[in-house]
């Protein structure tokens, strides 16, 4: 993924080694940004308190860091764009004011989600000596562990008749997600394939919390490799707008 293995940070990187001169500028980033479709069901159990249980799927917004690296005659830069899509369900306890016409509202309860995140890294290494480049690219799909966080809402109902209302509300996300495995999927020099040279725990990885290696036992090839695991943020702020239809 973008961001350095076992941390949160994510950035944009700068260096040359000629000057000595480098410059790293941070980025700020979530994978729960993006574009919601949500629908929820529920009741109430008396005028002021209910339940609710939404359901919905993330289109995430694409996330790019970016780094440069001058060395002699040779210059490599490469980008790294991450695209994540999200499955979730929020269970919740809903709390009314009771009022007619305009009724402000409170929610608050679990989101349970099932992500899955796509890397690509294209990278380009430019030789002036020589005046030719070779760009490789390189596409890991990662399988995420089940997702538990919580949901909290504050929102306010406009009644437009008995059965019909306009609602809106600021909705929070706190979540945060850890890969369970990953695997290269694509991987090219050229244009020309790399995937058939490559060795199982070449693309394939299996992230756990905890390892032990025995350097006299090495791994095996032809099994996946084993890394830590390591939190992805998936936390959120949003505005939502829509329409409540009661039966």
């Amino acid at each position: 993924m973008a961001y350095h293995p076992g941390t949160q940070t994510m950035f944009n990187y700068d260096q040359n080694y000629e000057t000595e001169v480098y410059k790293v500028d941070v980025i700020k980033y979530s994978y729960g940004k993006g574009l919601n479709f949500a629908g929820t069901f529920g009741g109430m159990f008396n005028k002021n308190i209910g339940a609710e249980l939404g359901i919905g799927y993330l289109l995430g917004s694409k996330i790019e860091s970016t780094s440069n690296l001058t060395a002699l005659t040779t210059t490599t830069k490469s980008t790294t764009t991450d695209n994540n899509k999200m499955l979730f369900f929020v269970p919740t306890l809903v709390i009314e004011s009771g009022f007619e016409k305009i009724n402000p509202y409170a929610r608050i309860g679990l989101i349970v989600a099932f992500p899955k995140i796509t890397s690509k890294d294209e990278a380009t290494v430019t030789s002036a000596f020589s005046q030719t480049s070779l760009k490789t690219v390189e596409v890991t799909e990662y399988k995420m562990d089940l997702g538990l966080g919580a949901n909290a809402a504050l929102g306010i109902l406009f009644d437009v008749s008995d059965n019909f209302a306009i609602f809106g509300e600021c909705n929070i996300n706190a979540l945060s997600i850890t890969p369970k495995s990953s695997e290269i999927t694509e991987s090219s020099s050229d244009g020309i394939d790399n995937l058939n040279s490559m060795t199982t725990s070449e693309k394939e990885t299996v992230y756990e919390n905890s390892l032990t290696e025995n350097p006299l036992n090495p791994p095996s090839e032809g099994e996946p490799s084993k890394s830590l695991k390591f939190k992805t943020p998936f936390s959120s702020v949003g505005a939502n707008i829509g329409i409540k239809i009661s039966f």
